[in-house]
């Protein structure tokens, strides 16, 4: 099997995918959140995360954008409802 990269495009990553298992699939998962938690921090020009021995601890401007957006999440469903 060829290498997996998650900057081909969605539909073929998703069909190539399916030919995976479970760990490959962890992996690009692991790969997609880590360029969207990136890309998220260069576009706001925040530090949200911090690396510890632990893991990733969220900073204070990641603990207020988590609540803003648990905020704005909540609201878009009640107006729907």
């Amino acid at each position: 099997m060829t290498p997996f990269c998650a900057w081909q495009k969605p539909a073929a990553s998703i069909k190539r995918l399916r030919n995976y298992n479970i760990y490959d699939t962890l992996a690009f998962l692991q790969q997609v959140i880590g360029i969207i938690r990136f890309g998220l921090s260069v576009l706001l020009d925040l530090q949200l995360f911090v690396r510890t021995h632990r893991g990733l601890v969220l900073t204070k401007a990641g603990q207020s954008l988590y609540q803003d957006t648990k905020y704005i999440i909540q609201y878009c469903k009640d107006s729907v409802t």
